[in-house]
């Protein structure tokens, strides 16, 4: 939510004559207010994004709420509004309905057969629930289904893969955990043999979260809190040590927070040092041709057959090594896992 960042990538799209989306991640706090959403959402019109979206990662917008923020919305700005829900509290569902009622221009489902715990309420039922109204979206529910009957044998292939949430998990309206950062968690405590500890997890969250200035629990930022809550716990002691990410937002690395950080916890990492408080990104040196140079050096010395030199740089820049081992072997499988088949162990 950090409007410096979002207005550069907004420009960044317009100049390459593309569709702008600014994205308002919606989270509870003292700091947000259905006033300060509202403002956020003029700010990023008048940066000209083409649309909106509403980004409750953790499925924490609730019915009544999502109602009185679109019906304002639709006040305040011109552009579309879209809203991406997740199931995991139970809500996603209602509050849909209830934006549909406001006049929201789109929402995001996922098919049956893939759809609530993590992910969202399902394609089927909101079709379902507006078919013969004025929001009727017109959607085939019998081809739909043939679309749920193909996911749902695609799912058993990536069974291990699952998270252990079954239904609804009400800790979330409290911890306010995404459904990927829940996931991600277990997977955490699962490689510590700690899974017992969930739950201290969870209660740890909300303190690291107002310690780091009540940064919303969305990527990468979700994950910072979700790891150094992890430690607090498995250490038995808040902050003994502090992961490198928690330290980079601390410096102010990834942006403005909502609200101060705890001051005592920056002094002990800034070491003396002055907190960053520009846009940090605008203190790096342009890195894409450098990085592209360099990969083709290497592409040349090990015969590495590149697909898209812009593409594959990309993906040398973000996952400087499993993205190598993948541009070395693109053509050969038996370099990476097996293809999930089911029945698989």
């Amino acid at each position: 939510n950090d409007m410096r960042n979002l207005e550069t990538a907004i420009k960044s799209v317009k100049k390459c004559e593309k569709h702008a989306q600014g994205a308002i991640s919606y989270t509870i706090s003292p700091i947000y207010t259905i006033d300060s959403w509202l403002d956020m959402a003029r700010r990023i019109e008048s940066m000209g994004a083409d649309s909106i979206c509403i980004k409750d990662m953790a499925g924490l917008l609730k019915p009544y709420v999502a109602y009185e923020l679109i019906k304002r919305l639709k006040e305040i700005i011109d552009i579309p509004i879209h809203m991406q829900c997740h199931a995991t509290t139970g809500m996603s569902t209602a509050t849909y309905l209830k934006a549909v009622e406001a006049g929201i221009d789109n929402i995001d489902t996922s098919i049956s057969s893939m759809s609530m715990t993590y992910g969202h309420s399902p394609t089927e039922s909101l079709v379902a629930i507006l078919e013969s109204t004025e929001r009727d979206p017109g959607l085939d529910i019998k081809l739909l289904e043939e679309i749920a009957s193909y996911f749902r044998e695609v799912r058993k292939k990536y069974a291990k893969f699952e998270g252990s949430l079954k239904g609804v998990d009400s800790r979330i309206l409290v911890s306010q955990v995404p459904g990927g950062m829940l996931s991600n968690l277990e997977n955490q405590l699962i490689e510590q043999n700690a899974t017992d500890r969930m739950d201290e997890v969870l209660e740890e969250i909300p303190q690291v979260r107002e310690d780091l200035g009540f940064i919303p629990m969305v990527t990468p930022t979700s994950q910072i809190v979700g790891t150094q809550s992890v430690l607090n716990v498995l250490l038995g002691e808040r902050y003994k040590v502090i992961s490198t990410e928690t330290e980079g937002l601390l410096k102010g690395e990834y942006g403005a927070t909502p609200a101060p950080v705890n001051r005592e916890l920056q002094t002990k990492v800034l070491k003396g040092a002055e907190p960053i408080s520009c846009r940090p990104a605008d203190l790096l040196e342009p890195e894409f041709e450098k990085q592209k140079i360099e990969l083709l050096k290497i592409a040349k010395d090990e015969s590495i057959n590149l697909a898209n030199e812009d593409d594959d740089t990309l993906t040398y820049i973000l996952f400087p090594n499993p993205g190598l081992k993948f541009l070395q072997n693109r053509n050969n499988p038996d370099a990476f896992e097996p293809v999930p088949t089911i029945g698989q162990d």
